[in-house]
């Protein structure tokens, strides 16, 4: 990979960042809590109570973590329906047409 190829790829990269981080701002001042996580995995450790929606909060936490993926906490009538693959979405279609 040459550096032109190096400096676009990290470009998509930035750029995705931060359009994921004004999404978590955005939910976050709807009310949604976040974490800071890799991978599955939170980076902090007691999660459940320190998850926040404080704008101030999220963008250290998006410095401190650079690159994070976020996690939001759910309940209160949110939820996620996880369709994975082919068989999972053959799934997802059957359960709409019932």
């Amino acid at each position: 990979m040459d550096n032109n190829d190096k400096l676009l790829e990290h470009s998509i990269q930035s750029l995705q960042s931060s359009v994921v981080h004004e999404a978590v701002l955005y939910f976050a001042s709807q009310g949604s809590r976040f974490i800071p996580i890799y991978g599955k995995k939170p980076f902090l450790a007691d999660w459940p109570n320190v998850a926040t929606n404080r704008i101030e909060t999220l963008n250290l936490w998006a410095e401190t973590f650079n690159g994070c993926n976020w996690g939001v906490v759910l309940g209160n009538g949110r939820f996620v329906l996880d369709v994975d693959g082919d068989s999972g979405r053959a799934t997802l279609e059957q359960l709409k047409r019932e």
